[in-house]
């Protein structure tokens, strides 16, 4: 079995602080939420944007049809 030298400890110390930065940015740390927790909340945002646009979709929908009706019976 090779034996571990002092450049691999530094490698390994290396990759060590490298992954602990890596979960830093993605999961955040000390209240910052991190790229995840952005991501999540963008991914809310959109959809109750996207909720409020198919509700004025419909409204408008439902405008159209009810005067469109109102001048068939007219």
């Amino acid at each position: 079995m090779p034996e571990f030298t002092d450049r691999d400890r530094i490698i390994l110390e290396d990759t060590h602080d490298t992954i602990i930065k890596l979960k830093t940015v993605i999961l955040g740390t000390n209240g910052d939420m991190g790229l995840a927790g952005l991501v999540q909340s963008n991914c809310a945002k959109i959809e109750k944007n996207t909720r409020w646009i198919w509700f004025i979709i419909g409204a408008l929908g439902l405008a159209g049809l009810g005067g469109g009706l109102f001048e068939l019976l007219r």
